[in-house]
Protein backbone atom coordinates (compact mmCIF):
# COMPACT_ATOMS: atom_id res chain seq x y z
CA UNK A 1 0.00 0.00 0.00
CA UNK A 2 1.14 3.54 -0.63
CA UNK A 3 2.13 5.21 2.61
CA UNK A 4 3.09 8.85 2.35
CA UNK A 5 5.58 10.57 4.58
CA UNK A 6 9.19 11.51 5.16
CA UNK A 7 11.09 8.23 5.47
CA UNK A 8 14.31 10.06 6.22
CA UNK A 9 13.07 11.70 9.40
CA UNK A 10 16.43 11.10 11.11
CA UNK A 11 17.93 13.65 8.72
CA UNK A 12 15.06 16.01 8.00
CA UNK A 13 13.39 16.02 11.41
CA UNK A 14 9.83 16.98 12.16
CA UNK A 15 6.55 15.98 10.58
CA UNK A 16 7.17 12.37 9.59
CA UNK A 17 4.53 9.65 9.43
CA UNK A 18 5.23 6.11 10.52
CA UNK A 19 5.28 3.28 8.01
CA UNK A 20 2.74 0.48 8.19
CA UNK A 21 3.52 -3.19 8.32
CA UNK A 22 0.67 -5.06 6.67
CA UNK A 23 -0.19 -8.69 5.81
CA UNK A 24 2.02 -10.24 3.13
CA UNK A 25 -1.01 -10.79 0.90
CA UNK A 26 -1.47 -7.00 0.68
CA UNK A 27 2.13 -5.98 0.03
CA UNK A 28 2.55 -3.80 -3.07
CA UNK A 29 5.56 -3.08 -5.26
CA UNK A 30 8.58 -1.51 -3.59
CA UNK A 31 8.83 2.25 -3.96
CA UNK A 32 11.73 4.39 -2.87
CA UNK A 33 12.75 8.04 -2.84
CA UNK A 34 16.12 9.73 -2.39
CA UNK A 35 17.06 13.36 -1.89
CA UNK A 36 20.16 14.09 -3.98
CA UNK A 37 22.38 17.06 -3.09
CA UNK A 38 25.02 18.68 -5.29
CA UNK A 39 27.60 19.96 -2.80
CA UNK A 40 30.05 20.98 -5.50
CA UNK A 41 30.68 24.24 -7.32
CA UNK A 42 29.67 23.02 -10.78
CA UNK A 43 26.31 21.81 -12.03
CA UNK A 44 25.97 18.04 -12.40
CA UNK A 45 24.51 16.81 -15.73
CA UNK A 46 22.10 13.86 -16.07
CA UNK A 47 21.89 12.91 -12.41
CA UNK A 48 20.21 9.53 -11.81
CA UNK A 49 19.71 7.13 -8.91
CA UNK A 50 19.87 3.34 -9.19
CA UNK A 51 17.81 1.52 -6.57
CA UNK A 52 18.92 -2.04 -5.79
CA UNK A 53 16.58 -4.17 -3.66
CA UNK A 54 17.97 -6.92 -1.42
CA UNK A 55 16.23 -9.75 0.41
CA UNK A 56 18.77 -10.43 3.10
CA UNK A 57 22.05 -10.46 1.19
CA UNK A 58 20.50 -11.57 -2.12
CA UNK A 59 19.91 -8.91 -4.76
CA UNK A 60 16.39 -8.83 -6.17
CA UNK A 61 17.27 -6.51 -9.03
CA UNK A 62 18.39 -2.98 -9.83
CA UNK A 63 15.88 -0.36 -10.92
CA UNK A 64 16.85 2.96 -12.49
CA UNK A 65 15.06 6.17 -11.54
CA UNK A 66 14.19 9.07 -13.81
CA UNK A 67 17.11 11.29 -14.73
CA UNK A 68 17.41 14.89 -13.63
CA UNK A 69 18.92 16.71 -16.68
CA UNK A 70 20.92 19.13 -14.55
CA UNK A 71 21.41 19.60 -10.82
CA UNK A 72 22.74 23.09 -10.09
CA UNK A 73 25.46 23.78 -7.56
CA UNK A 74 24.35 23.61 -3.90
CA UNK A 75 20.82 22.46 -4.74
CA UNK A 76 18.76 19.37 -3.94
CA UNK A 77 16.37 17.24 -5.96
CA UNK A 78 14.03 14.40 -5.03
CA UNK A 79 14.30 11.32 -7.23
CA UNK A 80 11.77 8.51 -6.88
CA UNK A 81 11.18 5.13 -8.46
CA UNK A 82 8.36 2.61 -8.45
CA UNK A 83 10.04 -0.75 -8.96
CA UNK A 84 8.44 -3.86 -10.42
CA UNK A 85 9.51 -5.95 -7.42
CA UNK A 86 6.90 -7.25 -4.93
CA UNK A 87 8.28 -8.90 -1.77
CA UNK A 88 7.22 -12.54 -1.81
CA UNK A 89 8.30 -13.70 1.63
CA UNK A 90 8.43 -12.60 5.24
CA UNK A 91 11.84 -11.26 6.20
CA UNK A 92 14.32 -8.38 6.22
CA UNK A 93 14.83 -6.29 3.08
CA UNK A 94 16.99 -3.32 2.17
CA UNK A 95 17.34 -0.78 -0.62
CA UNK A 96 20.67 0.69 -1.70
CA UNK A 97 20.38 3.95 -3.62
CA UNK A 98 23.43 4.93 -5.69
CA UNK A 99 23.80 8.29 -7.45
CA UNK A 100 25.45 8.61 -10.84
CA UNK A 101 25.91 11.42 -13.36
CA UNK A 102 27.73 12.18 -16.60
CA UNK A 103 30.38 14.08 -14.67
CA UNK A 104 33.55 12.35 -13.45
CA UNK A 105 33.93 12.58 -9.68
CA UNK A 106 37.08 11.87 -7.69
CA UNK A 107 35.22 10.94 -4.47
CA UNK A 108 32.26 8.58 -4.85
CA UNK A 109 32.16 7.37 -1.23
CA UNK A 110 29.18 9.64 -0.40
CA UNK A 111 27.17 8.71 -3.51
CA UNK A 112 25.11 5.92 -1.98
CA UNK A 113 22.89 5.21 1.01
CA UNK A 114 20.97 2.22 2.32
CA UNK A 115 17.61 1.97 4.05
CA UNK A 116 15.83 -1.14 5.27
CA UNK A 117 12.33 -2.48 5.89
CA UNK A 118 10.63 -5.66 7.09
CA UNK A 119 7.78 -7.75 5.73
CA UNK A 120 5.84 -9.57 8.45
CA UNK A 121 2.58 -11.49 8.56
CA UNK A 122 0.99 -9.18 11.11
CA UNK A 123 -1.90 -6.78 11.42
CA UNK A 124 -0.89 -3.19 12.13
CA UNK A 125 -2.78 0.09 12.20
CA UNK A 126 -0.92 3.26 11.33
CA UNK A 127 -1.89 6.36 13.27
CA UNK A 128 -1.32 9.26 10.91
CA UNK A 129 0.76 10.80 13.71
CA UNK A 130 -0.62 14.21 12.85
CA UNK A 131 -3.12 16.67 14.29
CA UNK A 132 -5.07 16.16 11.08
CA UNK A 133 -5.60 12.54 12.12
CA UNK A 134 -7.83 13.67 14.99
CA UNK A 135 -11.49 14.32 14.19
CA UNK A 136 -14.23 15.80 16.38
CA UNK A 137 -17.76 16.92 15.57
CA UNK A 138 -18.50 20.54 16.40
CA UNK A 139 -21.23 19.34 18.76
CA UNK A 140 -18.60 17.49 20.78
CA UNK A 141 -20.66 14.28 20.61
CA UNK A 142 -17.95 12.32 18.78
CA UNK A 143 -14.18 12.38 18.75
CA UNK A 144 -11.66 9.98 17.32
CA UNK A 145 -8.50 9.32 15.37
CA UNK A 146 -8.08 8.30 11.74
CA UNK A 147 -6.06 5.15 11.09
CA UNK A 148 -5.03 3.14 8.08
CA UNK A 149 -6.00 -0.39 9.15
CA UNK A 150 -5.37 -3.55 7.13
CA UNK A 151 -6.87 -6.62 8.76
CA UNK A 152 -7.45 -10.26 7.88
CA UNK A 153 -8.24 -11.56 11.35
CA UNK A 154 -10.63 -10.65 14.14
CA UNK A 155 -10.22 -7.67 16.47
CA UNK A 156 -11.24 -8.29 20.07
CA UNK A 157 -10.83 -4.79 21.50
CA UNK A 158 -9.73 -1.19 20.99
CA UNK A 159 -6.94 0.26 23.12
CA UNK A 160 -7.43 3.95 23.88
CA UNK A 161 -4.98 6.40 25.45
CA UNK A 162 -6.51 8.54 28.18
CA UNK A 163 -5.45 12.16 28.16
CA UNK A 164 -3.72 13.70 31.16
CA UNK A 165 -6.90 15.57 32.14
CA UNK A 166 -9.04 12.44 32.43
CA UNK A 167 -10.68 11.91 35.83
CA UNK A 168 -11.72 8.70 37.57
CA UNK A 169 -15.39 7.77 37.54
CA UNK A 170 -16.10 8.65 33.95
CA UNK A 171 -17.12 6.08 31.36
CA UNK A 172 -15.88 5.52 27.83
CA UNK A 173 -17.03 3.48 24.83
CA UNK A 174 -15.57 3.09 21.37
CA UNK A 175 -16.53 2.07 17.87
CA UNK A 176 -14.98 1.68 14.43
CA UNK A 177 -16.25 3.80 11.55
CA UNK A 178 -15.17 3.44 7.94
CA UNK A 179 -14.11 6.64 6.21
CA UNK A 180 -16.16 6.73 2.99
CA UNK A 181 -15.28 10.11 1.49
CA UNK A 182 -16.24 13.76 1.80
CA UNK A 183 -19.57 15.58 1.70
CA UNK A 184 -19.57 17.40 -1.68
CA UNK A 185 -21.51 20.33 -0.21
CA UNK A 186 -19.64 20.95 3.05
CA UNK A 187 -16.35 19.14 2.55
CA UNK A 188 -16.82 17.34 5.87
CA UNK A 189 -15.53 13.75 6.11
CA UNK A 190 -18.18 11.02 5.96
CA UNK A 191 -18.13 7.87 8.11
CA UNK A 192 -20.12 4.63 8.10
CA UNK A 193 -20.49 2.58 11.29
CA UNK A 194 -18.92 -0.89 11.10
CA UNK A 195 -21.55 -3.40 12.25
CA UNK A 196 -20.74 -5.03 15.57
CA UNK A 197 -17.90 -2.65 16.41
CA UNK A 198 -19.54 -0.89 19.37
CA UNK A 199 -17.48 -1.70 22.46
CA UNK A 200 -18.69 -2.34 25.97
CA UNK A 201 -18.80 0.62 28.34
CA UNK A 202 -15.72 0.88 30.55
CA UNK A 203 -15.43 2.88 33.79
CA UNK A 204 -12.21 4.81 34.42
CA UNK A 205 -10.50 4.06 37.75
CA UNK A 206 -7.68 5.82 39.60
CA UNK A 207 -5.35 3.00 38.62
CA UNK A 208 -5.95 3.86 34.94
CA UNK A 209 -4.52 7.35 35.39
CA UNK A 210 -1.23 9.10 36.16
CA UNK A 211 1.08 7.29 33.78
CA UNK A 212 4.63 8.55 33.38
CA UNK A 213 3.84 10.28 30.07
CA UNK A 214 0.51 11.71 31.20
CA UNK A 215 -1.77 8.98 29.88
CA UNK A 216 -2.55 5.31 30.18
CA UNK A 217 -4.11 2.88 27.76
CA UNK A 218 -7.43 1.22 28.60
CA UNK A 219 -8.95 -1.76 26.81
CA UNK A 220 -12.45 -1.39 25.33
CA UNK A 221 -13.63 -4.94 24.50
CA UNK A 222 -16.11 -5.83 21.78
CA UNK A 223 -19.06 -8.05 22.70
CA UNK A 224 -17.84 -10.42 19.98
CA UNK A 225 -14.79 -10.27 17.68
CA UNK A 226 -14.95 -7.89 14.71
CA UNK A 227 -13.34 -8.60 11.32
CA UNK A 228 -12.76 -5.73 8.91
CA UNK A 229 -13.23 -6.29 5.18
Amino acid sequence: KVVYGDWNNATFGLGFWDYSQIPLSQVDVVRSTSVVTNTGYYAQPNVAVNFEVFKGAASQGTFAAAITPELASLTKDTISVVTSYIPDAIGDYSITATVASDSVETDITDNSATTSFQVSECTYARDLNSAQAFYQLESGDFAGNLFDIYNDEAFSSIHVALGAGTVAGGTITGAIYEFTGFDPATGDPLFAFVDGSQTEEVTIFDTDLNAVNGNNFVCLPFTSPVTLN
